[in-house]
């Protein structure tokens, strides 16, 4: 099997680092898959217009409909998949994919593939991945690391202005300000329920159109900000002190006395994880599914602690090293309690955590994926 991989920019390097840990797990079970820029793509088709190519793959919808030949986009010339792995809500990046009859959606989250599905396309679930750059079962190099920690708690996250996302869904749809604000609504899937986008089987549905559709990114994004500022003062009033690196992160500095360390690489990010006892991890509109918070620090020895979820007790409920909070009382006896280690229980963690949720593991169900397809 052989495809195209789409490269763009990301932010922080996270999307590039998963998906090159993607494609060399690809590699190693015979998927070959060569890397054109976005800015290549309209000279890319004559390369590969004589060969025969499997599927387009890319991030976001990334070159879903940018047409290269009168047959239109690289995927439709190749006549062949485009499948886009979206790392953030499909609504965020509807225009590149909306209609588009050769794309498959890749999800991180249940609720993402359900809004696909409602817009006509195709969607599959395919949650995060993760790598572990730590020897599964090395108790002494696993003990050194343990002993380097300095972090409490790692907090990674960028900076919402809470008030200024709110203002625009106060001024368009008040009672829906009001029901974020009261915390009625939690996630996006939420918003589209109340606003009858989803409508139960039988009951009309509300037309999608491109105000609401801007309305409903802009209710994500407040949700985002709204959260982000509950965990803080949170910590902040059990009394626990957070490290917080991500872009602009200093201007939550009025609600607690935290460390501020500003936006880092996500290389950079991991090497905090790995000096970190715990992560924090908070991401409304992702319930359903796993992001690099969890994936990551599970992997490599480091704990997870997020406000309880019930997709993640299914799934990772028997990992010592996810632990779960509802309210802010009962933060400190769960932090206190992470730094007694039981190293072998801990490296056991890590193993069963590299067994759900590695890029080998993803790279089989993409291959597996492949072959139905065909």
């Amino acid at each position: 099997m052989k495809g195209i991989y789409i490269s763009g920019t990301h932010q922080y390097g996270a999307a590039d680092a998963f998906m090159t840990a993607l494609m060399d797990e690809l590699g190693l079970l015979g998927v070959v898959v060569e890397v054109i820029p976005f800015d290549d793509l309209a000279t890319s088709y004559s390369h590969y217009q004589d060969e025969k190519i499997d599927f387009v793959l890319s991030v976001n919808g990334i070159g879903v409909k940018v047409p290269v030949s009168a047959r239109g986009s690289l995927a439709g010339s190749l006549n062949c998949l485009h499948i886009s792995y979206y790392l953030d809500h499909p609504l965020h990046h509807l225009a590149r994919f909306f209609q588009a009859p050769n794309h498959l959606a890749l999800c991180v989250d249940l609720d993402h593939c359900d809004f696909v599905t409602m817009v006509g396309g195709r969607a599959r679930f395919f949650p995060h991945g993760g790598s572990a750059t730590i020897g599964l079962g090395n108790i002494d190099q696993l003990k050194s690391i343990i002993a380097d920690k300095t972090i409490d708690v790692l907090y990674p996250v960028s900076y919402f202005d809470y008030a200024k996302q709110l203002q625009p869904i106060r001024t368009a749809a008040s009672f829906m300000a009001d029901a974020i604000e009261r915390g009625e609504v939690t996630t996006l899937r939420d918003c589209l329920v109340r606003l009858k986008v989803m409508a139960p089987k039988g009951q009309p549905a509300t037309p999608l159109t491109s105000q609401l559709l801007a309305a409903l990114r802009q209710m994500d994004l407040c949700i985002r900000a709204r959260n982000r500022e509950r965990e803080i003062k949170a910590f902040t009033a059990a009394g626990i002190r957070l490290t917080l690196v991500g872009r602009h992160v200093d201007r939550y500095a009025h609600l607690g006395d935290h460390d501020y360390l500003g936006e880092v690489s996500f290389t950079e990010a991991l090497a905090l994880m790995k000096k970190s006892h715990w992560v924090l991890h908070n991401s409304p509109g992702f319930e359903h599914g796993l992001h690099e918070r969890i994936t990551y620090p599970l992997m490599n020895g480091t704990r997870v602690i997020t406000r309880y979820n019930s997709y993640l007790d299914d799934h990772l409920g028997s990992l010592s090293s996810l632990a779960f909070y509802r309210t802010s009382y009962e933060l400190s006896p769960i932090i206190a309690e992470g730094y007694n280690y039981d190293v072998q229980k801990l490296a056991g963690d890590m193993a069963e955590a590299a067994k759900k949720l590695s890029w080998s593991n993803r790279a089989a169900e993409f291959k597996d994926l492949l072959t139905k397809q065909e």
